[in-house]
């Protein structure tokens, strides 16, 4: 899951919002998929999200 527009929010925002969209989820999955936080005005998360990308290409 990639979350955007990390730069919106406080930090202390986006972490109760991270928090609680992750314990929605989890009401009806099992398990959650990587987290993504990220900002395309501040590059926040850009590199982590193209490791991801080069490490699932990788693979196939």
């Amino acid at each position: 899951m990639v979350f955007t527009k990390a730069d919106k929010n406080t930090k202390r925002e986006l972490v109760k919002n991270l928090e609680n969209y992750q314990r929605k989820m989890l009401e009806t999955w099992e398990f959650l998929p990587q987290i993504f936080v990220t900002s395309a005005e501040k590059q926040t998360g850009k590199e982590d999200l193209l490791a991801f990308f080069d490490e699932v290409n990788e693979r196939f």
